[in-house]
């Protein structure tokens, strides 16, 4: 998408555009993907140093995917790395008008997150860096596509096609160990507190961007989790209500059945 109107976090390139920014003078470097060091030197002009264990949301603020600049290259060893799209995307054409993207992708997001606010969907899409007054127009435009609701006092959208199931759903009891930056906690982010209590949000938005492994238990964050030394250590939240000691370990023997390896299982309180 083009910059939005006013300064979003970063802000819009100048005419012409950095180096190493399509449109911008080229640099002198070999085609392909470059980690977030060597991609935010260029744009900045200087020598870059690569960056280690930067998470997938540190992008360089002068060209965020949103705007068709960057995506993700392959990774080398643990460093992240971004490249041009017309380099890693078969049939590159550029990126759609706004008003023509949003037709596509807020029907795809309400499917998997609705109901949800406009607000919502656009700090999912570019953490709110456009006008409220053209998100809400995206979602009008939608016309009979899409369904009002009211959930907790809020006005929220979902797909109309969604309501009667919506309508019919029974509260879950699944148990499920979700891995680091999934979409169930980014996609209605971690300031949703019916997600993620907001006494809780620290332990899974963590600094440099690092979005924890998470134990989802009836819909919510209850805890989360990591693997050290062939043990899956499990903390759970202590205001959140017992999770069943058999679920987790279900969950334990999928993540064994995905890496080839045994694990053992411990179990604590935070």
């Amino acid at each position: 998408m083009p910059c939005p109107p006013g300064p979003p976090a970063g802000g819009c390139p100048p005419p012409g555009g950095p180096p190493g920014v399509p449109g911008g003078p080229r640099p002198r470097h070999p085609r392909g993907p470059g980690t977030r060091g060597h991609r935010t030197g260029l744009s900045a002009g200087h020598a870059a140093r690569p960056t280690h264990g930067a998470g997938p949301s540190a992008v360089p603020a002068s060209a965020p995917p949103h705007r068709g600049k960057l995506c993700h290259g392959p990774n080398q060893g643990n460093r992240i790395t971004f490249a041009s799209p017309r380099d890693r995307v078969p049939g590159w054409s550029g990126t759609m008008e706004p008003e023509e993207a949003a037709r596509i992708v807020i029907p795809a997001y309400l499917g998997a997150h609705g109901p949800a606010t406009p607000e919502t969907f656009d700090a999912w899409l570019t953490r709110n860096a456009h006008r409220k007054t053209a998100v809400r127009g995206w979602f009008a435009s939608l016309g009979e596509e899409l369904a009002q609701v009211e959930v907790d006092g809020t006005v929220c959208y979902l797909r109309a096609e969604d309501v009667d199931a919506l309508a019919a759903a029974e509260p879950s009891e699944e148990v499920r160990l979700l891995a680091g930056f999934d979409q169930y906690v980014l996609g209605p982010g971690t300031a949703d507190t019916r997600v993620l209590r907001s006494q809780r949000r620290k332990a899974v938005s963590r600094t440099s961007g690092w979005i924890t492994p998470v134990v989802v238990h009836r819909g919510r964050v209850a805890g989360v989790w990591e693997v050290s030394d062939g043990t899956v250590d499990v903390q759970l939240f202590s205001e959140s209500a017992e999770v069943p000691k058999e679920a987790l370990e279900a969950e334990v023997a999928h993540l064994e059945a995905c890496h080839g390896q045994s694990y053992t299982m411990s179990v604590r309180t935070v």
